[in-house]
């Protein structure tokens, strides 16, 4: 079901619209604690590669990636009703979302992973390599994070063919730089300080990041996303 309607005028003594993040604080709490059980065998694996260097590790880490990828669609769904104060008791649950979306995410996932795989391990070898060489991965970073957040936000969004949502998720990154790489640059950014201070960065792991940075992103995609998506 797609997100494009506009929200039911409320009665005067109805529920408010939750659009805020801070009033829904709580629920992204709880919410973020619905994210990390999906995501947490997948760390542990690849906490267990970079600590051993062993590749069945780092193979096991990233294909739990892949039932764990609709979470990330449903946390998107979330944030997207957020931005567009559909009332509490309209939304769709994390649940929900997440068997709707099941197949696209998880395939979308599938797809990724080769190419994540790839760059991870050429950020995290030992051998030398010229400068230009480590700026084009870590460009090639950033364009994959980019494509990563506008196929999942439009899974969340709109019912159409994967390989529909594929392409739009390449054609979008130049129609809305400015927002999806700013975008992909802080989900890039918490990543690297995960890996480099993961005492620390695991806690905040732990208590809302994740939930709080991809509702921030929905918030800052949305009207963009709104005006590109529903022109075409």
């Amino acid at each position: 079901m797609s997100l494009f309607r506009k929200p039911q005028p409320l009665p005067p003594d109805a529920e408010l619209p939750y659009g805020p993040i801070r009033s829904n604080f709580m629920e992204l709490f709880l919410s973020n604690f619905l994210l990390v059980p999906c995501f947490l065998p997948s760390i542990i694996l690849l906490l267990s590669f970079l600590i051993t260097g062993a590749l069945l590790y780092l193979a096991a880490g990233l294909l739990l990636l892949i039932p764990a990828a609709p979470m990330v669609t449903a946390m998107y769904d979330y944030g997207y009703q957020l931005t567009r104060e559909i009332p509490k008791h309209e939304r769709r649950n994390l649940f929900r979302s997440y068997c709707m979306n099941f197949k696209q995410s998880a395939l979308t996932m599938a797809l990724l992973l080769p190419l994540w795989a790839m760059l991870l391990l050429t950020l995290i070898s030992g051998t030398e390599r010229p400068a230009f060489v480590t700026l084009c991965v870590v460009l090639g970073c950033l364009m994959l994070m980019a494509f990563s957040i506008l196929a999942f936000s439009q899974i969340a969004l709109v019912n159409l063919p994967l390989g529909k949502i594929w392409k739009n998720a390449v054609m979008l990154i130049p129609l809305c730089p400015a927002q999806i790489l700013g975008t992909a640059l802080v989900q890039l950014l918490f990543l690297y300080l995960f890996y480099e201070f993961i005492a620390v960065t695991f806690l905040l792991y732990l208590f809302g990041v994740p939930a709080l940075m991809i509702v921030w992103t929905a918030k800052t995609l949305w009207p963009k996303l709104e005006e590109l998506l529903l022109s075409a």
